[in-house]
């Protein structure tokens, strides 16, 4: 299964309009996302994406009262968890039979927060498979033990290149694409 994992799109709706076709579709069943959506108009764009969506909020994202409320609303596909996030992929949203689930290896422990100093902390407790995280705006890997961390970069292009990450729960691989 191939997850998309992005972060600080900083309401740079453009840049997000770009990367939303390249990952449509069931090839990307699930969608991280690792804080600094900033304006909840900006959500609209997000959730056009075909699966499901995880969402934790950043240090600037504005009305949080109105993100959360459009996610129980209007969106079913937006899972908000607040700050921290803890998940397990590997099954294809909206499914539970055991055809979903390619490989008991494939599923993976997870948790996401924005900022890295709380990544590295988890990570640090081995317990997790994949830590995601933003805030530093520069696309980043490392292992610590078992954990892959990963900084899938920013949306925005405020700071440099606008990236994101791609990561398979069957390889424990990440790949970072460039947003032109």
């Amino acid at each position: 299964m191939k997850v998309v994992i992005l972060s600080d799109i900083h309401d740079n709706v453009e840049n997000l309009k770009k990367v939303m076709p390249q990952v449509r579709g069931s090839e990307f069943p699930t969608l991280i996302f690792c804080g600094d959506l900033c304006a909840p108009s900006t959500l609209e764009e997000l959730v056009k994406f075909d699966g499901e969506v995880h969402f934790i909020f950043g240090n600037v994202d504005g009305d949080q009262y109105a993100i959360t409320h459009r996610a129980f609303t209007k969106f079913s596909n937006l899972v908000v968890y607040g700050e921290v996030a803890e998940f397990s992929l590997g099954k294809f949203y909206g499914q539970e039979s055991k055809e979903s689930v390619r490989s008991e290896s494939a599923i993976k422990k997870v948790a996401v927060v924005h900022r890295e100093i709380f990544a590295r902390a988890l990570a640090a407790t081995g317990k997790y498979d994949l830590v995601c995280y933003g805030h530093t705006h520069k696309a980043k890997e490392k292992r610590i033990g078992k954990t892959l961390l990963l900084n899938p970069g920013e949306v925005a292009g405020l700071q440099g290149k606008a990236t994101y990450a791609i990561y398979d729960t069957e390889t424990d691989k990440v790949k970072f694409r460039e947003i032109k």
